[in-house]
């Protein structure tokens, strides 16, 4: 398919895009649409002077065991979420502690019995996609080097790489969404040296996950389910000429 029929069907994408909370863990895509959904997005990802401060690492359904792991970092009660961050408390016990409450929130989503979140110590599922994409900060990852090793310009790198990593994970989404796969981002994790895996747990160069795959019939969130603001709250037409 050529980039412009891509790009034709950019408004039906983008409308059908939405965060999935957990994803079908037996049937998924193959590696070739993975790498095919990518090389598309590169193509038309929108970075500053072609400069990339990021990268991103693919971890495909091999890695289901290294996911559960990271998944406990992503411990959305904010009592866990205090006394296990190494920015915060940083505990030990983390992964014992953990660990049941990850087994019976996944089997309460499996049961249909999660209604609302907060009754129960709830997890960022998504992580547990097929495919995940691990979105990192990498100072001149890609495009011509300019001498701008002090700490200042280094600081706006990280903003830079903040950007282009949102940009190219949103065209991720949209070409996603045209082979029916769905998508979903994961910022929400804390850092801790006792969940050792082998995607993340304690790289401070991390920005967000992605995961890729198809909506799991037990998916706990509503389609609709939004709190997206309107044109009048983002937007202001200027009428001074």
């Amino acid at each position: 398919m050529e980039i412009d029929d891509y790009l034709n069907l950019y408004p039906e994408a983008m409308l059908n895009r939405y965060n999935c909370t957990y994803f079908d863990q037996e049937k998924y895509p193959n590696k070739e649409v993975i790498q095919e959904i990518l090389d598309r997005s590169v193509e038309k990802t929108p970075v500053f002077a072609n400069i990339w401060h990021h990268k991103v690492d693919l971890y495909g359904p091999e890695y289901k065991e290294e996911k559960r792991k990271l998944c406990l970092s992503t411990v959305e009660d904010l009592k866990y979420r205090e006394k296990f961050d190494l920015r915060k408390n940083g505990e030990s016990g983390m992964v014992e502690t953990l660990t049941p409450h990850l087994n019976t929130f996944e089997n309460k989503i499996k049961g249909k019995e999660v209604k609302h979140l907060g009754k129960e110590v709830s997890f960022n599922t998504q992580v547990l996609a097929p495919y995940l994409l691990k979105f990192s900060f990498s100072h001149y990852h890609y495009g011509k080097k300019i001498n701008d090793d002090n700490n200042e310009q280094r600081r706006w790198t990280k903003v830079k790489a903040y950007q282009s990593s949102m940009a190219h994970a949103f065209a991720v989404a949209l070409v996603a969404n045209y082979y029916k796969l769905d998508a979903s981002f994961c910022g929400c994790f804390i850092i801790n040296h006792d969940n050792v895996n082998k995607i993340w747990y304690n790289d401070t160069n991390i920005i967000f996950f992605m995961g890729l795959g198809y909506r799991s019939e037990y998916c706990y969130r509503n389609l609709k389910e939004t709190n997206q603001p309107s044109f009048n709250n983002i937007c202001e037409w200027q009428n001074e000429i």
